[in-house]
């Protein structure tokens, strides 16, 4: 599936033209420039995800150095329900596509096959991101706006839903109708369940760390631990304390 991984080691400027029998996955680290993959012609900088199909002449070009990771693979699905055709995506503010194939570079590197399952593995979940990038570029780019910026501030006790949605210069009502087409959830439930997430995530780790229950619900954004607990319970059935201690995890405080 995963024929080899590639990361440039000096920028890049003037690209020739190619053309490959399999699958190109690249994302751009450093600097700017264009990238042409068929007929599509886009301007990219550092995140800018580029997937090129089988048989397609693609080429990029910078001004200022690029440094890329790029992967060749037999095997793509969102590419396949994409229609088969060359897509531009950019990767979310906490550069989660970036790190997989940073660290997929590395293991590739090693040519360790104990680690070729968690190699796999990795890329699997590449894909589950690159589905849900394309989804949303397919949507609605300020519904992309906002969910990368719930997921980037989630933390921020005050963030402020409504100030969030204005700035898109729509109707707040309109997007919030969008967003939940999208997502399937308003964008209050959205980041509900984002800071849930994290708070299990911390609850059921809290072995090491001891954090007590009011250090995690300011971890995750919430400034009222009553109000934490209750939101709590309303995704998971159950309090943090009663979730902490499915784990046994004990002096939570």
């Amino acid at each position: 599936m995963i024929l080899a991984i590639d990361r440039n080691r000096e920028p890049y400027f003037e690209g020739v033209k190619v053309l490959h029998d399999y699958w190109t996955l690249s994302i751009t680290c450093r600097g700017t420039g264009t990238r042409t993959a068929g007929r599509k012609h886009m301007p990219v900088q550092p995140g800018t995800i580029v997937c090129v199909p089988p048989n397609v002449v693609h080429q990029s070009v910078s001004a200022d150095g690029m440094v890329d990771i790029v992967l060749y693979v037999t095997v793509f699905d969102p590419g396949q329900k994409a229609g088969g055709q060359a897509f531009f995506v950019q990767d979310d503010a906490n550069g989660t596509a970036r790190a997989l194939m940073e660290l997929m570079h590395r293991i590739f590197l090693n040519r360790n096959t104990f680690e070729e399952g968690f190699l796999e593995a990795l890329y699997t979940n590449l894909c589950m991101f690159l589905d849900k990038r394309i989804a949303l570029a397919n949507s609605d780019l300020r519904v992309l706006h906002i969910t990368d910026y719930l997921n980037a501030h989630y933390t921020d006790a005050h963030l402020a839903i409504d100030a969030l949605l204005r700035q898109e210069k729509v109707s707040p009502d309109y997007l919030r109708r969008l967003f939940k087409l999208t997502h399937g959830c308003t964008p209050v439930q959205y980041l509900n369940r984002l800071r849930i997430k994290h708070a299990r995530n911390q609850l059921e780790g809290n072995r090491l760390t001891h954090y007590s229950i009011a250090e995690i619900a300011a971890h995750v954004g919430f400034e009222d631990v009553s109000y934490f607990s209750r939101v709590f319970r309303q995704y998971t059935g159950y309090s943090p304390t009663q979730y902490a201690e499915t784990f046994r995890i004990v002096d939570l405080g």
